[in-house]
C-alpha cells in the first residue's frame, strides 16, 4: 500500500511539473545508476517531512484557540496570498509561529537532503542538477520509473 502510495505521489508531482520548460538539462545517460537511485531516495523522502509539518500546525492550532475551519478559512488565505486580514491576537501569534515552523522546517529539509546526498555519495549539487531535470523534462521522469519502482519494492532502503 506504502509503495503504491509514494509511485502514485511521485507520478502525480512528475506531471504537475512535467508543463515547465527548463534550460542546461543534461542527457538521460548523464547520471549513473546509484545517482538516479540515490536521488528518488532524497526526492521520496521530502513528503514525509510535510506530514510532520501537519502535526506541528494541529498543536499550534490547540495553543492559540483557533478551529481547525477558522484555519482553513480565513488564515489560509492570509499565509497564500498575503492578505491584510483583521486578525485577533491568538491568529496574528499563530500565523508568526507557523511561518517560523515553516522556516524552520526548510532549513532542516535542506540539511537532510544534504546529509542523504552525502551519505549516498552524490554531492549535493550534483542532486540539485538531476532534481531540476526531474522537474523539467517529461522523459527523464519516465526514465525514472523503474528507480522508484526498485526504491519501493526494497523497502524504502
Amino acid at each position: 500500500m506504502i509503495k503504491t502510495t509514494i509511485l502514485i505521489i511521485f507520478v502525480l508531482l512528475s506531471s504537475h511539473l512535467a508543463h515547465v520548460k527548463g534550460q542546461n538539462i543534461e542527457p538521460n545517460n548523464a547520471y549513473s545508476e546509484p545517482e538516479l537511485l540515490g536521488f528518488v531516495k532524497i526526492y521520496l523522502f521530502e513528503p514525509q517531512i510535510s506530514i510532520s509539518i501537519e502535526d506541528s500546525v494541529r498543536v499550534l492550532l490547540k495553543r492559540h484557540r483557533i478551529s481547525e475551519s477558522q484555519y482553513q478559512s480565513r488564515l489560509l488565505e492570509s499565509l497564500s496570498y498575503g492578505s491584510k486580514l483583521d486578525l485577533s491576537t491568538d491568529e496574528q501569534a499563530f500565523l508568526l509561529s507557523v511561518k517560523k515552523i515553516d522556516e524552520q522546517v526548510k532549513k532542516e529539509q535542506q540539511q537532510a537532503r544534504m546529509a542523504m546526498a552525502r551519505d549516498l555519495g552524490i554531492p549535493y549539487q550534483r542532486y540539485l542538477r538531476i532534481k531540476k531535470q526531474y522537474e523539467t523534462d517529461p522523459k527523464f521522469q519516465q526514465l525514472l520509473i523503474p528507480y522508484i519502482s526498485k526504491y519501493t519494492d526494497h523497502g524504502n532502503q
